[in-house]
Formats: C-alpha cells, sequence, structure tokens
C-alpha cells in the first residue's frame, strides 16, 4: 500500500470491529485505491486541459461534434433550491493515520 501504514492504536471514539473477511476485503479496496490514483490525476489533469480549451472558443449553448467526440454545452441559471432530505445512514471508508 503506497503512502500508507497499518496502525494498532485506536483513537478513543474508535470500537474494535473483529471480522477478519471484512478487514481482508477493506485491504482489496485500500490497493485498488492506490493503484487508481496515478490515473485518476492524469485524467484530471487532460479534462481540465480539454475543458478549458473548449471555453477558449466561446461557443454558444449546444452541441458540437469533433472527432469521435461529442461536445455539450449548456447553461445552468442561478436558482435556490430547497430540498428535504429522508434520514439515511452514512458509511465513510479511510485508512487510519500513523
Amino acid at each position: 500500500m503506497v503512502g500508507t501504514q497499518e496502525r494498532a492504536q485506536t483513537a478513543f471514539d474508535e470500537a474494535p470491529l473483529e471480522d477478519p473477511s471484512l478487514e481482508a476485503t477493506l485491504k482489496a479496496w485500500q490497493e485498488a485505491k492506490d493503484e487508481l490514483k496515478p490515473y485518476r490525476l492524469a485524467f484530471a489533469a487532460v479534462n481540465k486541459t480539454a475543458k478549458e480549451l473548449i471555453k477558449q472558443k466561446e461557443l454558444e449553448d449546444g452541441t458540437y461534434r469533433c472527432g469521435a467526440f461529442v461536445v455539450s454545452i449548456t447553461k445552468a441559471e442561478s436558482q435556490t433550491i430547497e430540498f428535504e432530505r429522508a434520514e439515511s445512514r452514512s458509511i465513510r471508508i479511510k485508512r487510519a493515520k500513523t
């Protein structure tokens, strides 16, 4: 695992969860996440460049064809949004800090 180390010490607000199957799955999750990082960074850089080049063209809203790619430009007007959120539970996974 790149840049991470296991930590035996737990924080005061952490409760132990002994489950070897879950622990193995979480280790695989971290390895997969670590493997994706360079690809995500590369995509983010290319995505930013592509969108910047499109912005420079100052195109009107619409759909454009550039080779094998379709570029859609739409404007989202500012608006106030009010909504009700149903009760739910959130599960967040992160590597323990060292």
